[in-house]
């Protein structure tokens, strides 16, 4: 479900239909992640309420929770805020 929001998040950005970049949002939570996370398009955030209170984790370390892609283009302004991700990125 997250990296199909992400995937949502980069179409908007390619479509031009969310202006400058999207955003995907986590409200307060633990999220548990059982694959990498990729984002591939530029201007594409991870936003969480704040690091005491949104958080990515994996349940094991075989693999890294988020991975930036620029093998095709080079990222720009893409990244995360107020989001706590112990672990490898």
């Amino acid at each position: 479900a997250i990296q199909a929001a992400i995937n949502a998040a980069q179409a908007a950005v390619l479509n031009r239909f969310t202006g400058p970049g999207a955003i995907v949002y986590f409200p307060p939570g633990t999220y548990k992640i059982t694959s990498t996370l990729t984002i591939n398009t530029s201007n594409v955030y991870l936003v969480g309420d704040s690091p005491a209170s949104s958080m990515l984790y994996a349940p094991s370390s075989n693999f890294n929770l988020v991975h930036f892609d620029g093998s095709s283009l080079a990222l720009y302004r893409s990244g995360n805020q107020y989001l706590r991700v112990p672990g490898k990125w």
